[in-house]
């Protein structure tokens, strides 16, 4: 004799619940498709980004106006990405870490690109040109 427990698969029975906020959150945090071929390090630092004199072909110059305080996203072989409130108006930067765990570094970036994010900040990201301390 057939029941129609043996016609359809043991998850045809499972109604699926609704996901979780946590569940949620991490769906809408989680990049959909990663991209990147170098690994990332987690930064989250709060940071001293000063920008700087573009002067041409690619050269970061002096400093070119007051430092904002930045939170670091994630550090790369290559580069590096950060969060901030305001859009930016230049292509190039320093970042200054100054942690009593770690030290002092400085970073020279070349800004890549700036995305607004979900959350009402920025994020920035670009290419390590200069590493100091």
């Amino acid at each position: 004799m057939l029941t129609t427990d043996a016609a359809l698969p043991a998850a045809a029975h499972v109604a699926h619940a609704p996901p979780t906020a946590r569940q949620r959150l991490i769906r809408a945090l989680t990049p959909q498709v990663d991209r990147r071929r170098a690994t990332r390090v987690a930064a989250p630092y709060l940071m001293k980004m000063t920008p700087l004199v573009d002067l041409g072909r690619g050269r970061p110059g002096p400093p070119a106006g007051p430092s904002l305080t930045v939170v670091g996203k994630d550090l790369s072989e290559r580069g590096f990405c950060f969060y901030h409130e305001q859009p930016l108006s230049f292509r190039f930067v320093r970042l200054t870490l100054d942690d009593p765990h770690i030290g002092r570094f400085e970073l020279d970036v070349q800004l890549d690109r700036t995305l607004f994010s979900k959350l009402g900040w920025y994020e920035s990201a670009g290419r390590v040109l200069t590493v100091r301390g």
